[in-house]
């Protein structure tokens, strides 16, 4: 019996031996694999580092030799400035925000982005700088002519005043600490924008987007505010949300204004009236019902150009007794009607 049992015992050893070596080859290959799917990576990683380094390298060399030809100034001639144009937009969308920030400071430290007073500047329009990083950047007098920078360009602790912003997409751009004295945005989509601590003295906010952005602990002013396109929900310094601009003047009843500063009346006769529950509480009153009465105002939306501000929405929230109704005409620049909506809700919010 013990001479039957030894085989068996060696057969079963051998068995697990063979299984476990196996198993050991098995996991060795996907070691293996994996080791050689990192070098891989790591190669292509390195590849992609030297391609850019290189590419990097041959744009400084031939704008650093067109600035040699034309004597140091690319924007004083039609041609260099047309091809210094088409290289610097062509190599902004083959580089990562890095390297992109370094061409930037390379053509401002060139005196090719200065645009201050009559000085020409580089034209950068229409360039793509997605999550661009200008923190500890000092630019001063640098021209951001319709460059888009949204997804969270950073511009924390930047040192640019006199900097002009114009029509230029910085949504969710954080300008965090940031000198920004007696710097122009003009037609800027800032939506989200943060300028938590920034210095914004004499900043120029013309026709600005500033829905929702954030000026927490800056000294910005309500005239500032006032010359903004919206400032809708934006966070104040003294903690409190904006409200958007009504674009109907006197649009609640202002019981301390007259009416016809702002209105045409072309039928009946409407006051402004207090009532008795809430003294605060101002509403229009017709003198006659059986008479009726109709005025109107025309609204401008020529601030929003239609190239740039291709999403706006204009927001219309009324309140309403039951025999009012609202007729909304709209008109293009040549006056003629091209839509037309009768509201006649007691209560009702359109867009």
């Amino acid at each position: 019996m013990s001479s039957l049992l030894l085989p068996l015992m060696l057969g079963i050893f051998t068995a697990v031996i063979t299984i476990n070596q196996h198993n050991a080859t098995k996991q060795q290959r996907i070691e293996d694999h994996k080791v050689a799917e990192q070098n891989r990576q790591l190669e292509r990683q390195i590849a992609a580092e030297r391609y850019r380094d290189d590419i990097f390298d041959a744009y400084i060399r031939e704008i650093g030799q067109l600035l040699e030809n034309y004597n140091g100034s690319l924007i004083l001639s039609q041609v260099p400035m047309t091809l210094t144009r088409a290289k610097t937009l062509n190599i902004f969308r083959r580089l990562d925000p890095q390297r992109n920030i370094r061409i930037i400071r390379f053509l401002h430290e060139s005196e090719q982005l200065s645009g201050i007073g009559e000085q020409r500047s580089l034209d950068l329009s229409t360039a793509e700088l997605p999550n661009i990083d200008f923190r500890q950047l000092a630019i001063r007098g640098k021209q951001l002519y319709n460059i888009s920078l949204a997804n969270s360009a950073s511009f924390y602790d930047t040192k640019m005043p006199y900097t002009k912003f114009e029509q230029t997409r910085c949504i969710v751009a954080h300008f965090d600490r940031a000198n920004l004295s007696k710097s122009i945005f003009y037609q800027v989509n800032a939506k989200n924008a943060f300028f938590n601590n920034a210095v914004l003295t004499h900043a120029n906010f013309s026709l600005t987007n500033l829905e929702k952005a954030d000026f927490n602990g800056t000294e910005i002013t309500y005239s500032q505010l006032e010359m903004t396109l919206s400032i809708r929900d934006a966070l104040l310094p003294n903690g409190t949300r904006a409200h958007g601009t009504n674009l109907v003047n006197n649009g609640h009843a202002d019981c301390n204004s007259p009416l016809h500063l702002t209105w045409t009346l072309t039928h009946g006769n409407i006051t402004t009236m207090r009532t008795d529950a809430d003294f605060n509480n101002c509403h229009f009153i017709v003198q006659s019902n059986d008479v009726g009465a109709i005025m109107y105002q025309t609204i401008e939306l020529v601030h929003w150009d239609l190239n740039f501000w291709k999403y706006s929405l204009a927001v219309l929230d009324a309140h309403m007794t039951s025999e009012v109704s609202i007729e909304l005409i709209g008109k293009n620049q040549d006056g003629a009607i091209i839509n037309k909506t009768v509201l006649g809700n007691c209560s009702v919010t359109i867009m």
